[in-house]
């Protein structure tokens, strides 16, 4: 619900509707313009002339049409590109560049009956997503930490998929997919048992960079997560070149070597 706070501003009767953006009491050059009884654009050229004297997320934000979090502005006021709004000190390092007594009147007057009468103010979402983020991240490199057996491209993942729930931006590539297989996988394709595929995999050194990546899966037995071995087509082909050399008969029930 949009609040609006009435102003006498030299003899005037000024109304101004309360607008918030992360817990921030802000003002948009449309207002500076009215309320100073300025022409439309004369605030917004005063901020370009002088714009290496601000600095966003202390002086301005730049708020965009899907910004949840900004509260007494229509959507329809905000452009595409983004609309800049003024927190109390860009306000006040703007009217600086006024030069004028009137506008350190006005100055007075916004200061003392808009900006410094915020009350209550909200939690911020964006905040609490982003810390929550940071949360999800340390988890992710913990697990790499607590895991050094897991295979490189694993890592990799772990570290593409921390980065982007920091910066929101995938920073580091995801590694290139190929077919992967679990012991059973395999087993099944053979028709043999899971735990002879490792077996095979053991003695013939297949456990390898070249055949395989230990990653962490959950564990069958338990909420836990546990390394796992994860194989490629290469090893896939040798384990059929494996069995074939072994003499491995297949039946429906177990598996018979002769």
């Amino acid at each position: 619900m949009s609040n609006v706070i009435h102003l006498t501003v030299s003899d005037r009767q000024h109304e101004m509707t309360v607008k918030e953006y992360r817990r921030h009491r802000v003002i948009t050059f449309k207002d500076v313009d009215s309320v100073h009884n300025r022409p439309e654009g004369h605030a917004r050229k005063r901020f370009n002339d002088n714009k290496d004297r601000f600095v966003e997320g202390k002086h301005y934000f730049v708020v965009k049409p899907g910004d949840l979090q900004m509260s007494g502005i229509r959507t329809s006021e905000i452009n595409n590109r983004g609309t800049i709004v003024l927190t109390q000190s860009g306000y006040l390092r703007l009217v600086k560049t006024f030069g004028d007594d009137l506008a350190w009147d006005i100055q007075d007057i916004l200061i003392e009956s808009y900006f410094q009468v915020q009350q209550n103010p909200q939690p911020d979402p964006t905040l609490d997503h982003e810390r929550l983020n940071v949360d999800k991240a340390k988890v992710l490199v913990e697990i790499g930490k607590h895991f050094p057996e897991i295979s490189g491209s694993a890592k990799q993942v772990l570290a593409s998929v921390a980065t982007e729930f920091v910066t929101g931006q995938r920073l580091i590539e995801l590694p290139k997919t190929e077919a992967k297989y679990k012991a059973g996988e395999i087993g099944k394709i053979l028709g043999i048992t899971g735990n002879m595929v490792g077996r095979l995999a053991n003695e013939f050194g297949l456990k390898s960079d070249e055949y395989a990546e230990q990653v962490l899966d959950k564990s069958a037995h338990s909420s836990k997560m546990v390394p796992n071995w994860l194989y490629n087509e290469s090893a896939l082909k040798q384990f059929h070149e494996i069995a074939r050399k072994k003499g491995i008969r297949i039946y429906k029930k177990g598996v018979k070597t002769h």
